[in-house]
């Protein structure tokens, strides 16, 4: 329990129907600023779905894909991320 300091206002009152008392306090805190983040996301409505299959089905990677899974992977992010940044614009949520 934090004791009561000096600039805090409070009061004990008899509310009349009880062997208790009423205290009511006015205290003193400062709260921190709340941590904020910002979130972006893509226009996923801006891509043709049709396009987009056939522009990967074209690539390379799919006629003589890497031996490796993990390089497979890496390649396929790249290209889909290389796809969707020339397609699609970023956008802020709209607020209220």
């Amino acid at each position: 329990m934090r004791p009561v300091e000096p600039g805090d206002r409070y009061s004990v009152d008899d509310v009349g129907i009880s062997d208790h008392e009423l205290v009511s306090a006015d205290l003193n805190l400062h709260r921190p600023a709340p941590n904020t983040r910002r979130i972006t996301y893509r226009n996923i409505k801006a891509v043709n779905p049709v396009k987009f299959t056939e522009l990967i089905g074209a690539e390379k990677m799919y006629a003589s894909p890497p031996a490796d899974v993990d390089a497979f992977a890496d390649e396929l992010d790249a290209y889909v991320t290389r796809l969707m940044d020339s397609w699609t614009c970023w956008h802020l949520p709209e607020l209220g």
